[in-house]
């Protein structure tokens, strides 16, 4: 099933520019040592009578990651089961690793989760999914995109190095002959912005696309979702979720 409309208007975005600036003259402080970035930080409408916040953040100590996180505007602790957030990494705007979403099963005033692993070496960002709920029904919502950081992968087992038709692929957003969208999800501002089918990249680095019906509807750890070319057809690998 894929995201609900939802969406910020533009009273909205003005009246969190000021806490955006803040946040990213906080994350741009420490950039040069920790190499971290922080994306503007977002309001949901009221749910529930509450106001929630939501933001996003790309790190690489002390592993690269990207995380997001969402909470109440007051800081007050909310009943289980009224927040989910969803972790993104991209890579030069192709998406390189999701995270199941992940909901509080208890009382909590803040929820929070990131990805692991990276896609080899290059620039990254974070930009994810957030859901609160009034205890009836959930609103979904993106968070604002992170500044990228540039990335040196290790020689580890597990790091992936990206390959295939990605460097040469325009990854604005298309439609092919079956009427999906298909191109990069990075700078998707709300749930119905993002294509059908979202450049990413595979577990072995495989470049292609993976359904955004496929990546909402992730909720459980060790499972992969398949990796199509831009027919949303042909499978030609899987993106793990970890």
């Amino acid at each position: 099933m894929k995201l609900s409309t939802n969406t910020f208007n533009h009273a909205a975005r003005a009246a969190v520019c000021a806490v955006g600036a803040s946040a990213l003259m906080l994350a741009g402080a420490g950039a040069a040592s920790a190499q971290s970035q922080t994306g503007w930080v977002g309001p949901t409408p009221p749910k529930g009578g509450v106001v929630y916040l939501h933001s996003s953040t790309i790190t690489d100590t002390p592993a690269l990651a990207a995380s997001t996180a969402l909470y109440p505007s007051f800081g007050q602790s909310v009943p289980s089961f009224r927040m989910g957030v969803q972790s993104r990494l991209f890579k030069s705007g192709v998406l390189c690793q999701i995270t199941p979403w992940q909901y509080n099963p208890n009382s909590t005033a803040r929820l929070e989760n990131k990805t692991s692993g990276n896609c080899g070496t290059g620039s990254y960002n974070s930009h994810g999914f957030v859901q609160v709920s009034d205890g009836e029904t959930w609103s979904n919502y993106v968070t604002f995109p992170t500044n990228p950081i540039d990335f040196t992968a290790p020689p580890a087992v597990g790091s992936r190095s990206a390959k295939g038709d990605s460097p040469t692929t325009d990854l604005s957003i298309a439609t092919n002959d079956s009427g999906k969208t298909f191109g990069s999800a990075a700078n998707a501002n709300s749930p119905e912005s993002v294509p059908d089918l979202i450049a990413s990249y595979g577990a072995d680095g495989t470049f292609g696309y993976v359904k955004a019906d496929d990546v909402s509807a992730v909720e459980k750890t060790a499972a992969s979702v398949p990796l199509y070319t831009s027919d949303g057809v042909t499978v030609v690998g899987s993106l793990d979720v970890k």
